[in-house]
């Protein structure tokens, strides 16, 4: 048998005797039914490669620390593995040793066989499962997925596979075929009783159906409806109105509550198995604006989906949740609100029925909504960061745009840097605007990268687009590592942001409330802000080298210096907010003004004057100082 060399279906051979199913096996179908594929064909053992297009084909960087293949380039996303090996070893960090990896052998061993017939028909016309049972997959003796037949768990979940494969040729659009005892496999070596995985789906699909129907959601007998409301204890515009008016019940409870939290929800009964749900989804409400707070309506639609479970209810959601109202002040920034609402529902309520107020005349129809999660595929770079990635992935849920840059040199493995990959376009964008969740990721002091590291790719990077986004009034999502997690939180501390713990294990900044919209004639322009910076800084720098202290406060100014972040601020006392940012690189004289969280407030003529008045007696004070050190 050559490797055209797997055998055609139509020429049947007399069965192979039992072989030993690994790279080295010189009949081709025991090299090519093993995971590691590229090494089989590297041995000369197979002439065809078997790819494993597996779980959205994520990217996966170049990895060759592994023993059995080794990959010297990245893998694009949008590429397959080349091998199931590859497939594994990229995914098998998601998966805790014992059943769930187990699991994922078989899902992966199932994927190859459905893509590559061929090699399933070979396994057939050698004796199929029977056969397989009395192979060996035997490599150095002492591996965990070795052994003979079913005492081996590697030949156990190809035995799955088989059986899977065949159940669904043997199956019709209608008729779904029984559990057999064949497809309750044994994976350990008599470890635990057999595992019927069919029981347990083994892929979340990156792709969520959203039906959407057209019908009246008011006329629901059964479930719970979804409502956005505000804290601000003011209902009676949009939908509220509507429910209101059927149920008197669900606005007073709603005026009742004496406290609103953003993420709560109010639950009120309105039918023997009908609710209402009350989501407190935006802070305040108007129409200048976007008010919905996706991670509140995140939380809320969360307590949805548990409640839904345990009582057994649909979920019935409004077209454009979040987004009539509270999404925004022109129709565009309506419909990126209500695409970003969707793929929350997505995420959270996947089984949800959205509503559209039109004539039911239209016929229901699915709505394909991606879940906007570019890093959901990523397997953590080792276990002992798993706990970390799922974080990340969590923040990548609810986020619109990625900042990042790794400081680690090129050959070490970096986190940062494949999710700046994965996110491709909207990765460093340089532009933002209100409605954003920019999800932010950096090194730590670890594998290599020093503090000078990442202090230099903190002020290189970080800075200059974290203040387009402040400008921007943007919310921001990092994590709470060592290292650039904490530069960035106490930059965004420092200009006011409000830092918050996330219940999903990251913190939340979001930008201060801005309740007095100031004349336009306040309005500046970067110029005259880097010049009136250059011209304020060295007497700000000046007054706290005076004091010895890295924070100074006076009648109208406060002043403070970060040494961390290199960071020299002023501001003003009666507004609390900052009036100049300017950051000093390392080792140079030179200082850049940073962009403001809010440009209604900047340096002034008058500012710059009244700074001035200082200077002769902070001269004076350094050249005394100066002298007594001599």
């Amino acid at each position: 048998m050559n490797d055209t060399s797997i055998p055609s279906h139509s020429v049947p051979p007399s069965p192979h005797p039992p072989v030993n199913i690994y790279s080295g096996s010189d009949f081709p179908l025991g090299a090519a039914l093993t995971n590691p594929t590229e090494t089989s064909k590297l041995k000369g053992k197979i002439q065809q490669s078997y790819p494993v297009s597996f779980r959205g084909n994520p990217y996966r960087p170049a990895n060759t620390s592994l023993k059995a293949e080794k990959y010297f380039s990245d893998k694009p996303e949008g590429v397959p593995y080349v091998s199931a090996e590859d497939a594994y070893q990229a995914w098998k960090h998601t998966a805790p040793p014992g059943k769930e990896r187990d699991r994922l052998m078989a899902e992966i061993l199932v994927t190859k066989l459905e893509q590559h017939p061929q090699l399933f028909l070979a396994i057939e016309e050698n004796g199929g499962t029977a056969w397989l049972e009395q192979c060996e997959h035997n490599v150095t003796g002492r591996g965990f997925w070795e052994g003979k037949g079913r005492s081996s768990p590697f030949i156990a979940c190809l035995i799955y596979a088989c059986e899977q494969v065949r159940n669904k040729q043997l199956t019709t659009a209608q008729h779904q075929p029984p559990v057999s005892q064949a497809s309750e496999i044994r994976i350990a070596r008599g470890s635990h009783p057999p595992t019927t995985l069919q029981q347990q789906p083994l892929v979340q699909q990156p792709i969520v159906m959203l039906c959407q129907v057209h019908c009246d959601l008011l006329s629901r007998t059964e479930g719970i409806l979804v409502q956005q409301v505000n804290c601000q204890h003011k209902m009676g515009a949009g939908l509220a109105a509507a429910i209101a008016r059927k149920f008197p019940q669900v606005k007073q409870a709603y005026l009742d509550k004496p406290r609103w939290e953003l993420g709560e929800v109010q639950f009120v009964p309105v039918g023997a198995r009908l609710f209402v749900a009350n989501i407190a989804g935006q802070e305040r409400y108007g129409r200048n604006r976007r008010h919905t707070d996706f991670v509140a309506l995140q939380a809320g639609l969360r307590q949805v989906a548990e409640l839904a479970r345990s009582q057994q209810l649909p979920i019935h959601i409004p077209y454009r949740l979040g987004s009539g109202l509270a999404g925004g002040a022109t129709e565009a920034e309506k419909q990126q609100t209500w695409e970003r609402v969707k793929s929350i529902v997505a995420l959270e309520c996947s089984n949800a029925t959205i509503h559209h107020p039109t004539p039911d005349t239209v016929p229901p129809h699915p709505d394909p909504v991606p879940r906007l999660n570019p890093i959901a595929h990523l397997p953590p770079l080792n276990p002992r960061v798993a706990q970390h990635t799922r974080k990340d992935i969590a923040m990548a849920a609810l986020a619109t745009q990625f900042v990042g840059r790794s400081a680690a040199p090129q050959n070490v493995l970096s986190s940062t840097r494949n999710y700046e990959r994965a996110w491709g376009s909207r990765a460093n964008t340089d532009h933002y605007t209100e409605g954003d969740i920019v999800m932010v990721s950096g090194s730590g002091p670890w594998r290599g990268v020093t503090e000078q590291m990442i202090e230099r790719t903190f002020g290189q990077h970080y800075l200059p687009l974290l203040g387009r986004a402040i400008a921007a009034r943007a919310t921001i999502l990092v994590g709470n590592a060592q290292g650039t997690d904490r530069l960035v939180q106490q930059y965004l501390a420092s200009v006011g942001y409000a830092i918050a713990p996330h219940p999903q294990g990251f913190i939340q900044c979001q930008p201060p409330v801005r309740e007095v919209q100031l004349p336009r004639d306040r309005a500046f322009s970067e110029e005259v802000q880097q010049r009136l910076t250059q011209q304020c800084v060295p007497i700000v720098a000046a007054l706290l080298h005076c004091e010895g202290a890295l924070s100074v406060e006076g009648k109208k100014y406060r002043a403070t210096w970060n040494p961390q972040n290199r960071v020299l601020a002023l501001y003003d006392r009666a507004q609390n907010a900052p009036k100049m940012l300017a950051y000093n690189p390392p080792n140079t004289p030179r200082w850049e003004a940073l962009t403001l969280p809010n440009t209604e407030e900047h340096l002034t003529t008058e500012d710059a004057q009244h700074l001035a008045r200082l200077a002769p007696a902070l001269q004076q004070r350094l050249l005394d100082r100066y002298r007594e050190g001599q």
